[in-house]
């Protein structure tokens, strides 16, 4: 945890690092514990001669060997003389410059930022207020256009891409199909069935204009009874070859998916075999059966209700 790592050696005023491997245990061990026995300056202060600044991280760690010590500051003016202090090899050691010399650069109000930020989160651990620093955290945020666990950036359009006058235009956008379902598949099914249940109405209508000629035949009395016998036997021969073709397998070259329908029975029994690749997955019930099935006993519901009120 690099969070936790890196705070343990600030508030320590020491360092620490990164072990990637086993094999790298000893030579990485070996070079912190050196940095630890050997710090270049110790116990830093920075004497600003007066000056109203403002710099962080407020606790400035040690200095150790190939580890430089950046402090992030905010002052009036540059110019004016700065002091650092410390200890170095257990003896007092102190040094004085001016602040000059240096270059602009972007982006170094955004380091300070940062830098007052994290120190900021770090006050909560010793128990400041929560409000007051996320307020703070929130202005500097603002301020600077960084993004914290407070702010975020939110992008704006400069050009009007719709007037606020235009309704919204919306289209169908196609979606894709579920995994192991193929296009092609899809459309021969449709047209397949489309084919079949087409036949299946035409059939199922010849069976009810049969069965109405009987039906009048034997309200108006004009047949015999053989005629009649005869007309109700045709009939009967119709409705189980109505049957039959709806008992039919509709097998697809595509899949070798077969379903079938016993005669004589009300109750589809589907049939499936093994899908082969790129079969298209079946529905759990044979919807087309049911429908054709189910339009063949509505026309013969209206033949037999017909025959009841002739008897009636």
């Amino acid at each position: 945890n690099s969070h936790f790592m890196t705070k343990a050696a600030e508030y320590g005023s020491g360092s620490f690092t990164y072990i990637g491997s086993t094999t790298e245990v000893q030579r990485k061990m070996g070079e912190l514990f050196s940095k630890l026995e050997s710090p270049v300056l110790s116990q830093i202060v920075i004497d600003w001669k007066g000056q109203k600044a403002e710099h962080w991280p407020k606790y400035i760690p040690d200095l150790y060997l190939g580890e430089p010590v950046v402090i992030a500051a905010k002052l009036p003016k540059l110019g004016a003389d700065v002091g650092i202090h410390g200890w170095r090899g257990g003896k007092p050691w102190a040094v004085d410059f001016k602040l000059e010399g240096g270059s602009t650069h972007a982006g170094i109000d955004r380091l300070f930022a940062r830098r007052k930020i994290d120190s900021l989160n770090s006050r909560l651990l010793d128990g400041a207020d929560a409000d007051a620093v996320r307020a703070e955290i929130v202005a500097i945020g603002l301020n600077h256009h960084l993004v914290t666990k407070h702010t975020s950036l939110v992008a704006v359009e400069q050009v009007v891409s719709r007037p606020q006058d235009q309704s919204l235009k919306s289209s169908a956008l196609p979606t894709n199909l579920p995994k192991g379902w193929v296009m092609e598949d899809i459309w021969a099914q449709r047209v397949k069935w489309a084919g079949e249940v087409k036949a299946m109405r035409n059939t199922i209508e010849k069976v009810r204009e049969k069965g109405l000629v009987v039906a009048k035949a034997e309200r108006k009395g004009k047949a015999s009874a053989a005629e009649l016998k005869e007309m109700q036997e045709k009939l009967r021969i119709e409705q189980e070859r109505a049957l039959a073709e709806a008992a039919e397998p509709m097998v697809s070259a595509d899949t070798g998916t077969s379903a079938a329908v016993s005669v004589g029975t009300t109750t589809p029994k589907r049939i499936a075999t093994a899908q082969g690749p790129g079969a298209l997955p079946q529905t759990a019930t044979g919807a087309s059966l049911f429908l054709l099935v189910g339009l063949l006993l509505l026309a013969l519901a209206f033949v037999a209700r017909t025959r009841r009120r002739k008897f009636a």
